[in-house]
C-alpha cells in the first residue's frame, strides 16, 4: 500500500506537471499565430481602395495599423472554396468537400488535441477561431509580409522526423543538388548555365577549399526507345551488335524484355537507350533501323502511368508516407511478414489483398482493381491536360479606383507596379531579425546533419546507421527505432518495386 500511494502521488504530479506544460505551450502559441479576425461582420464585400497589398508598412501610421491589420485579413487571410477549380482533389471531385479542409469549426479558446493512431498518439494545436475561412497566421508578417501567409505550430516530433526522413531518401527532381561522395568529393549538380558559369570560376571559392579543384562533368540527357518484333533467339545484347548500333544509330545500350515469373523468358521486345535527341528524333521519325538484312520497327518507349498505391498495406487509396495501417505482405496479404520472408514462392499461390483473387501480388500488372486505379488516374490527367491546352488567355485584374479608370489608369498600375518592386527591396529590421532567428534554429540541426553528411548519403541504403544516430542524438532513442523501421520499410519496398519493374519489362 505504501508504494502504490507513492505511485499515485507520483502520478498526480506528472499530470499537474502536464497541465501547466500545455498551459505554457498555448500561452505561447497565442502569441505567434491566431485564426481571430478583428472584423466582427463577414457579410461586407467591399475591398479597399487603395488596396492594402499596394500599400507600405513603413508609411502607414501608427493609429491606422489596426484599421490596416483588418484589411489585410479581409483581402489576404480569408480563403475561398472553389471546388470547380480543385481538380488535383479527389475530395472536389468525388465528395464536394474543400482539399484545404475549409470550414472550420469555431473554438472558443486554443486547446492542445491529442489522436491516436496505428502506431502512436499525436498531439496537434487547435487555435481559437471565430471565423470558420480565416487562415492562420501571425500579425507581424501579414503587416509586412502584406500578402497571404498560413502557418502552423508542429508539436509532434514524429512530423519533423518524417519530413526529414521523405527528404534524406528522395533525389533532387529539377534545378541544384548537393552531395558529398564516400571519396569525400563535393558534387553539385545544376541545369542552370547561369549556376554553371559561378561555379567554374575559381574566384568564387576560398583559396582552400580543395585541395585538387574543380572539375566539370558533362552528363547528357538519355532518350529511350523500343525494338520491336525482335526474334528472342537473336542475341542483340552481344558486344558486336551494341558497337554496330552504336556507330551507325547512337544507341549506347540495349536490354532485351522479359516476361515475368520464375522462367523469365524473353520477348520480342528490346529497351534502347539514345545518348543525343537529334539521333532520337531522327529513329522516331523513320520508325525502323536495319541489322544485317533485317528492318526492325522502333517507337518511343512508353513509361506507363502508375497508380496512387501505398507500399505499406499495399492499398490504392493513399501513399506510402501517408499510411497508417501496419505492413501486409504483397504475395500473400500477411501482417505477420513481409515479401522476402514469404513462404509461398509460386506465382499460382499468390493472393492479391486489392482484388482477392489468387495468381498474383498487390502489385502485379494484371490485377483488376490496380488497372482500373491505373484507367482513373490516366483520364484525370488527360483532363488536367486538356484544362492546361484550354486555358490559352490569362487575366490580371488591378483594383483601380473611379478617377483613374479612364486616361490615367495605365499610369496608376505603373505607379503601382513600381511601389510593389521598391516594397520587396526593402526588408523591416523587426522581420530580418525574426527570419534570423528562425534560420539560426533551423542550421543548428543542419550544420550537424551536413558534418555527418557524407557518411549519412553514403549508407541510406545500407541500414543508414549514421542518419540513424543523427535523430537519436537530436530526438532520441524512441524516433531513432522508428526512423529505422521507416527506411527499412521504404528501402525494401522501393527494391520490390524494382524487380517487379524488370520482370514487367
Amino acid at each position: 500500500k505504501p508504494e502504490s500511494e507513492e505511485l499515485h502521488k507520483k502520478l498526480l504530479e506528472l499530470i499537474s506537471d502536464g497541465e501547466k506544460a500545455e498551459e505554457r505551450v498555448i500561452s505561447y502559441t497565442d502569441t505567434l499565430i491566431s485564426a481571430i479576425n478583428p472584423r466582427t461582420d463577414f457579410s461586407d464585400n467591399c475591398v479597399p481602395d487603395p488596396h492594402p497589398c499596394s500599400l507600405r508598412t513603413n508609411k502607414i501610421k501608427l493609429e491606422e495599423l489596426p484599421k490596416d491589420y483588418e484589411n489585410l485579413i479581409y483581402c489576404c487571410q480569408r480563403h475561398k472554396c472553389r471546388l470547380d477549380g480543385y481538380f488535383k482533389s479527389s475530395l472536389a471531385k468525388n465528395y464536394g468537400k474543400c482539399r484545404f479542409s475549409f470550414p472550420f469549426e469555431l473554438e472558443s479558446k486554443t486547446r492542445i488535441e491529442f489522436k491516436e493512431t496505428a502506431k502512436s498518439v499525436r498531439a496537434e494545436i487547435v487555435f481559437a477561431r471565430n471565423d470558420p475561412y480565416l487562415n492562420m497566421h501571425n500579425r507581424l508578417i501579414c503587416h509586412h509580409w502584406r500578402g497571404n501567409v498560413d502557418m502552423q505550430v508542429i508539436l509532434d516530433k514524429s512530423a519533423a522526423i518524417n519530413y526529414m526522413v521523405k527528404y534524406a531518401t528522395k533525389g533532387e527532381k529539377a534545378g541544384q543538388s548537393l552531395c558529398i561522395n564516400p571519396k569525400q568529393e563535393l558534387i553539385i549538380a545544376t541545369n542552370q548555365n547561369k549556376d554553371l558559369e559561378f561555379l567554374k570560376n575559381p574566384l568564387n571559392w576560398p583559396k582552400d577549399a580543395f585541395d585538387v579543384g574543380i572539375e566539370l562533368i558533362n552528363k547528357n540527357a538519355k532518350f529511350f526507345i523500343a525494338l520491336h518484333k525482335v526474334d528472342p533467339d537473336f542475341n542483340i545484347e552481344d558486344e558486336e551488335t551494341k558497337q554496330y548500333l552504336k556507330v551507325n544509330y547512337n544507341i549506347d545500350n540495349v536490354m532485351r524484355v522479359k516476361k515475368k515469373g520464375e522462367n523469365g523468358l524473353p520477348t520480342d521486345t528490346v529497351k534502347a537507350i539514345v545518348l543525343d535527341r537529334a539521333s532520337y528524333e531522327k529513329l522516331i521519325d523513320e520508325k525502323k533501323l536495319r541489322i544485317g538484312y533485317t528492318y526492325i520497327r522502333v517507337s518511343a518507349w512508353r513509361f506507363g502511368t502508375k497508380p496512387t498505391q501505398c507500399f505499406n498495406c499495399n492499398q490504392l487509396t493513399h501513399r506510402t508516407e501517408d499510411c497508417k495501417n501496419d505492413k501486409s505482405c504483397l504475395r500473400c496479404g500477411s501482417k505477420e511478414h513481409t515479401h522476402k520472408s514469404c513462404p509461398i514462392s509460386k506465382p499460382n499461390e499468390y493472393f492479391c489483398t486489392n482484388c482477392n483473387e489468387h495468381g498474383h501480388t498487390a502489385v502485379s500488372k494484371i490485377c483488376t482493381k490496380l488497372n482500373e486505379a491505373k484507367k482513373q488516374k490516366e483520364e484525370r490527367e488527360g483532363k488536367k491536360i486538356n484544362q492546361a491546352l484550354n486555358q490559352n488567355n490569362f487575366y490580371r485584374q488591378e483594383s483601380v479606383s473611379p478617377q483613374y479608370q479612364n486616361q490615367n489608369g495605365q499610369r496608376y498600375i505603373q505607379q503601382q507596379q513600381q511601389q510593389e518592386q521598391q516594397q520587396q527591396l526593402q526588408v523591416n529590421n523587426q522581420l530580418m531579425s525574426f527570419y534570423d532567428f528562425m534560420i539560426k534554429k533551423m542550421l543548428q540541426n543542419q550544420i550537424e546533419f551536413m558534418l555527418n553528411f557524407s557518411k549519412i548519403t553514403s549508407t541510406i541504403y545500407d541500414g543508414g546507421q549514421p542518419f540513424i544516430d543523427h535523430i537519436n542524438n537530436i530526438f532520441g532513442p524512441q524516433y531513432a527505432s522508428y526512423v529505422q523501421n521507416e527506411l527499412s520499410t521504404r528501402i525494401i519496398t522501393q527494391e520490390q518495386m524494382n524487380l517487379d519493374e524488370n520482370h514487367n519489362e
